[in-house]
């Protein structure tokens, strides 16, 4: 009974509660509270070499536009702007072939390739490399067409495209395939532990590479890998491909007018030829800027076309970014 009296007694006598006491400090003064410094760490993994198991290297495709294998940069072509890395092209990487643009079916389900696309370079000649299949058949018929990359005719050769170019229907054999293949550009797969990347001056002047940038601990050196001419597409008979222009495949080394050869399994001989001056073969550039919408060069006979197009198309540079940590 007294504990109780004296329980009610210390309750009504509770006033109200009392406002929040100050911020607690640190345990053992009032110095920033930090500890000693732990001990060091171990050391770290060793940085990816292109060698290295732990590098991801990048896969891209050159063009030559010739009938003969492009070489893959290395570093050596590229030690006279300064590079002293390592060198990143394998030169043991076995995949060459021959430029491809697009492929047909009479149906219309044709597919191109980006030229950087290590798709773009097929390790054999055909003149229809596909086949298409339904739910009933599958077959190759003689209305079926592939599209192939041509070469350029040289600056010093003063013929003009009819001249240079075979004329017609030039029938294919794989007997002696030479003269349809002769006049188709050869490619070459390569590996880079740096990314490839276009510019394009929009203009007819060949642009610099990205200068170094400093930000958010990162750097990057850029060096030319190649100029060019800036290439958004190029087709025939209804089909083409266009090229992403951040890509090197956008900036091909030489500027031709005419750049594709047709084949199909029959066509008008009856017999498999490539036509490589067939009336539907277009290419698509960039515009070089000064040039007006209003300019024009022509018209010009079919096959008379001569390089002195050029100063219409921007130029192009593809570069190797060598990011620094």
């Amino acid at each position: 009974k007294q504990w109780y009296q004296r329980r009610v007694a210390i309750t009504a006598g509770e006033g109200l509660c009392g406002n929040p006491g100050p911020q607690g400090g640190w345990v053992g003064g009032t110095g920033p509270g930090l500890g000693r410094p732990g001990p060091r760490g171990s050391p770290g993994r060793q940085g990816a070499t292109f060698k290295s198991r732990y590098v991801q290297p990048m896969q891209y495709t050159i063009h030559s536009q010739t009938n003969e294998l492009p070489v893959c940069p290395d570093a050596a072509s590229i030690a006279g702007q300064g590079y002293s890395g390592a060198v990143f092209a394998y030169p043991d990487l076995k995949r060459f072939g021959y430029s491809a643009f697009y492929m047909d079916t009479s149906s219309g389900s044709g597919f191109g390739q980006p030229l950087s696309s290590t798709g773009s370079c097929l390790i054999s000649f055909e003149i229809q490399p596909i086949v298409e299949c339904t739910s009933k058949q599958c077959e190759v018929i003689g209305d079926d067409s592939s599209i192939w990359m041509s070469i350029h005719k040289p600056d010093s050769d003063t013929r003009t495209i009819r001249e240079f170019f075979p004329a017609g229907e030039i029938e294919y054999t794989k007997s002696n395939p030479t003269p349809v293949t002769n006049y188709v550009s050869r490619c070459q797969v390569c590996e880079s532990q740096y990314p490839w990347m276009a510019v394009h001056s929009f203009t007819n002047e060949i642009p610099a590479c990205p200068k170094n940038m400093y930000g958010a601990g990162v750097r990057f050196n850029s060096y030319v890998l190649w100029e060019g001419y800036s290439i958004v597409m190029a087709r025939d008979r209804g089909g083409g491909v266009g090229q992403d222009l951040a890509s090197p495949g956008s900036c091909l080394k030489y500027f031709s007018p005419i750049m594709t050869v047709k084949c199909v399994p029959s066509g008008t001989l009856g017999r498999p030829n490539c036509h490589f001056q067939s009336p539907d073969a277009k290419a698509v550039f960039i515009r070089n800027s000064a040039a007006t919408w209003s300019d024009r060069i022509g018209p010009i006979e079919q096959g008379q076309q001569t390089m002195s197009q050029d100063w219409y198309i921007s130029r192009c540079s593809v570069c190797l970014l060598e990011v620094q940590m």
